[in-house]
């Protein structure tokens, strides 16, 4: 349980722009994060969501040369916040399509997130010679009568400040931000020695980078 106080680069597409059906595969607590903001440092609490695009593929070949048709994945950071104007509370709000009660914003777990069906408004951003896919906006699944999909990929849910046992799903530029977090590099964390292992190897990124936003209900949180 987690409570709360996008860029194409290598050899990747980007995902396709307009509205896509998509899956929640994993969110991924990557800690205290040093960012900067008009030329000052600040530190910030962060999440990573990353969505499974139902009907956009890419080509990916098995280590034994075989080609496989994979479903795209697109993910974003927010700051992990469910302030009124912070943008995961909107985002949450918008997917659920109602807003959030004082009694569920005490007790949201962020990890019932995963899972969950939606439908994502994805843009694209030229900057250079490079090719930006971004999440514009979120609506419930519905909102496109989607079918139900099944996911491809393990779900996954992780948070650095409960566990340092990192799963395997979690890609490469995840991984090294976690290990820059301050939760992972504190005094008190066993952890360091897997992160100096991990940049001795020198691997190198198999997975899409992150972009740089009274009835039952049908969705589950």
């Amino acid at each position: 349980m987690l409570n709360a106080p996008v860029k194409n680069s290598g050899n990747f597409e980007p995902a396709k722009e307009g509205l896509q059906p998509a899956i929640c595969v994993s969110l991924v607590h990557i800690g205290t994060q040093t960012t900067e903001w008009e030329g000052n440092e600040k530190k910030v609490d962060q999440i990573v969501i990353s969505h499974e695009l139902c009907k956009d593929t890419r080509e990916y070949v098995t280590d034994e040369g075989k080609p496989m048709e994979v479903r795209k994945i697109i993910s974003h950071k927010l700051t992990r916040s469910l302030h009124p104007k912070a943008n995961l509370r909107k985002f949450i709000e918008s997917w659920r399509g109602k807003s959030l009660d004082h009694r569920e914003l005490s007790e949201f777990d962020l990890f019932k997130l995963v899972g969950v069906q939606n439908t994502l408004q994805i843009v694209h951003t030229v900057k250079g010679e490079n090719v930006y896919a971004n999440i514009l906006s979120i609506l419930p699944a519905n909102a496109s009568g989607q079918k139900k999909y099944t996911p491809e990929r393990d779900l996954i849910t992780y948070s650095v400040a409960q566990s340092t046992n990192i799963p395997e799903g979690i890609p490469d530029w995840m991984r090294e931000l976690i290990y820059q977090s301050e939760e992972w590099q504190g005094d008190d964390s066993p952890a360091n020695q897997e992160a100096e292992d991990f940049y001795t190897e020198q691997q190198e990124p198999n997975q899409e980078p992150a972009q740089e936003p009274d009835e039952e209900d049908d969705i589950p949180f």
